[in-house]
């Protein structure tokens, strides 16, 4: 995974904390933003824990390359954060494992087409953000029965993969590979084989 650009990592996260709210009492999983993103800038994603989660995951991988203003503002929507955290810890952790479930079958989808397909083996770098949603929704969803079920469902196709998984350097840009450990985070260091 590529860093954005900060300005446009912080206008989408202060996006997606504008609208948290409504999209926490809401019964949608991915949420299309309302706001967008400054003129000539790139379109915003739709809103989910999982993007925010790892929108925000960027931002702190850059925050010594960042103006003391762009760092405020980060410290501002952690803030934000935070206060959500208190105010809606139910309906984070509800969200939360929904998305698990939904990050979860997009994960085994690609597992699937990857064993019958291996040419797919390409598109790895950027289907992987799943698996990692999905690690990282643990934040707020890990006390959740369907979370911890969409967990124990992970694992097993977690073994799928590890049958064709080479292991190699770090995928993503390597000012993450810091907040993505490879005790945890295995899946981030290697690609699967490619068959010819």
């Amino acid at each position: 995974m590529k860093i954005l650009p900060t300005d446009h990592n912080l206008s989408l996260v202060d996006a997606m904390m504008a609208e948290m709210e409504p999209y926490l009492l809401s019964g949608e999983v991915f949420w299309p933003l309302e706001s967008r993103p400054p003129r000539g800038g790139l379109a915003f994603p739709r809103l989910t824990l999982g993007g925010l989660l790892l929108t925000l995951d960027q931002l702190e991988a850059v925050q010594g390359e960042i103006s003391t203003a762009q760092v405020a503002d980060l410290r501002r929507q952690n803030m934000r954060m935070d206060q959500l955290r208190f105010k809606h810890a139910v309906a984070l952790e509800n969200k939360a494992a929904r998305e698990a479930g939904s990050r979860l079958n997009l994960w085994r989808a690609y597992i699937g087409d990857l064993e019958e397909m291996p040419g797919r083996a390409g598109n790895y770098a950027y289907e992987v953000r799943h698996r990692v949603m999905l690690t990282r929704l643990e934040t707020f969803g890990a006390e959740h029965v369907d979370f911890l079920k969409a967990v124990s469902a992970a694992k097993s196709v977690d073994r799928r993969l590890r049958r064709v998984f080479k292991q190699e350097a770090f995928i993503w840009d390597e000012r993450l590979q810091q907040t993505y450990p490879p005790q945890q985070y295995w899946y981030l260091y290697g690609q699967p084989r490619m068959k010819t």
